[in-house]
């Protein structure tokens, strides 16, 4: 579940510095750092974290819908 509050660029800055990652698994670790852009980026209604690879590229987090390709700029795809 994310959080509501806005929160200030330095305190998601802090709070992402807390992360535990002997405690926390990367896909936890990438919805907290969505959840935080959300909050902490003004205008932003939701925020998804796409990784690419040699595989292709994935979805790995989001606060709303998952991003989807045909949003993209054509450069990017």
């Amino acid at each position: 579940m994310t959080d509501p509050r806005p929160t200030e660029p330095t305190d998601a800055f802090a709070e992402l510095g807390r992360i535990n990652f002997r405690k926390t698994d990367v896909a936890t670790a990438l919805t907290k750092v969505a959840d935080l852009a959300r909050r902490s980026i003004p205008g932003a209604d939701d925020v998804s974290i796409t990784l690419v690879g040699a595989g292709g590229a994935h979805t790995a987090a989001y606060t709303g819908h998952p991003a989807r390709s045909s949003v993209c700029s054509p450069r990017l795809r």
